[in-house]
């Protein structure tokens, strides 16, 4: 085409820009700057109704949001503050200083942060993901998802007062047994974070507590090995403790810390602050707004969508250290955090969701569990309590959604082959197909 109509060609070719610029003001508007991806764009959404939030409250002045919003959301929100390179430099001895750190230029506020930070780091888990009963089922199953399980678990957060004059760990628990008085308080919601060892009943048909083995999560009944004097401890965030202990679980803890939660608010009405919930109810209701004036399925109502789905994603990037490839530099290198990446916030969010999961396991025949979701007998789980974390979760959706519903099915089937994680399949139509990374061989 190019040597038998050169100008037709060309006008082709600069069709692929017209096409962006298109898109671009569909979703952003006109005369701004996009974001990179719709993931940095749900992020830097989820900031901005953080912010505000706060401003709402009374907790932020409005012309300190202009004038330094970056230092106050990394200052009360992560519990960071902005450092020049040569600090950043001279750290890299320090055992507690997370990689993403050093990419961004940050620091801990204090001790006390940098000790917070780094535990509930290293409480930050995977889902919960397993095949629990291999085989064929010749019966009805049904399977549950979790509805919008991770902006449901962010919406049920207080927020850490990484500022707190006194430090932001309010109180140490040391070579001590956990209890439910540790947790008398705010229950699943309680800031807490521990090293720990443990030991649930021989009866337990799904212990809470997970150990951490070549990438993979295993859930023991305990964390003793076969040899007595051997042990091996974990760490892990309030949620899956607490329903551990519910569980009849004995748990030890070696070192522990309780934080301090962050108030909002005039004096006569101070209250607890819960920002990603404010904020993530903005976004829910833009799509709903996009819904409504473009259409269900549209561009702007998926692109809000997307980059409300990625807002955990984002408070958990580099958590688990992840490099990519310089293409400039011709080197891996460290990807960093996101903008509001929050170790707190991501530890107890992945936490509480498999909490749920797993005390759902205890309470029901669960045949498959992957990440959000369970393969069940059962037809509903809406009544299930969860031991108390159902009604965490409920409180969140109808602050979020205006519906209290937890669970939705996603499918259902007379038939069932469940024959490893993430592998499983129905002869029916609309039956549940999840291949497992399995191929069907070719023709």
């Amino acid at each position: 085409m190019a040597r038998e109509d050169l100008p037709r060609f060309l006008e082709y070719g600069v069709n692929d820009a017209v096409i962006v610029v298109e898109y671009l003001r569909m979703v952003w508007g006109v005369n701004c700057t996009p974001p990179v991806t719709i993931s940095s764009g749900g992020a830097a959404a989820a900031r901005d109704g953080i912010l505000n939030y706060w401003v709402s409250a009374g907790f932020i002045p409005p012309l300190k949001l202009v004038e330094g919003c970056n230092r106050l959301f990394q200052k009360h929100f992560q519990g960071l503050r902005k450092v020049s390179k040569t600090v950043v430099e001279g750290s890299e001895d320090d055992s507690s200083r997370l990689s993403y750190y050093d990419v961004r230029g940050l620091e801990p506020l204090d001790g006390a942060a940098a000790q917070a930070l780094a535990a509930f780091a290293s409480a930050y888990h995977g889902g919960f993901n397993g095949c629990l009963s291999v085989g064929y089922f010749p019966k009805k199953t049904y399977d549950h998802d979790l509805q919008s399980a991770y902006p449901t678990g962010m919406g049920s957060l207080y927020d850490v007062d990484f500022a707190h004059p006194d430090g932001c760990i309010k109180h140490v628990i040391k070579n001590r047994e956990l209890t439910l008085d540790d947790f008398a308080e705010y229950g699943y919601q309680t800031p807490l974070v521990a090293w720990v060892e443990f030991d649930f009943p021989e009866d337990v048909r799904q212990p809470s507590l997970p150990i951490n083995h070549e990438s993979s999560l295993f859930y023991p009944l305990s964390s003793h090995r076969s040899d007595p004097d051997e042990k091996q401890g974990v760490w892990c965030c309030g949620p899956e403790l607490l329903l551990a202990l519910k569980l009849g679980a004995r748990v030890e803890v070696q070192i522990g810390y309780v934080l301090h939660l962050l108030e909002v608010g005039p004096d006569e009405n101070r209250q607890l602050s819960m920002s990603l919930r404010h904020s993530l109810k903005r976004m829910v209701i833009d799509r709903g707004t996009a819904k409504k004036v473009f259409g269900k399925g549209s561009l702007e109502e998926k692109t809000i969508k997307v980059a409300t789905n990625s807002v955990y994603g984002k408070l958990a990037q580099d958590l688990q250290e992840q490099h990519a490839w310089n293409a400039w530099d011709q080197e891996s290198e460290n990807v960093g955090g996101s903008a509001i990446t929050s170790p707190y916030h991501a530890a107890m969010t992945t936490s509480l969701v498999r909490a749920a999961l797993i005390a759902a396991c205890n309470e029901v025949e669960v045949y498959s569990v992957t990440t959000d979701g369970l393969i069940s007998p059962v037809a509903s789980l809406e009544k299930l309590e969860l031991f108390g974390i159902a009604d965490v979760l409920r409180e969140s959706r109808v602050a979020l959604t205006g519906d209290d519903r937890v669970w939705e099915v996603k499918h259902e089937q007379s038939d069932l082959l469940n024959f490893s994680t993430r592998a499983n399949a129905s002869l029916e139509d609309c039956g549940v197909l999840a291949r497992g990374n399995l191929s069907t061989p070719k023709a």
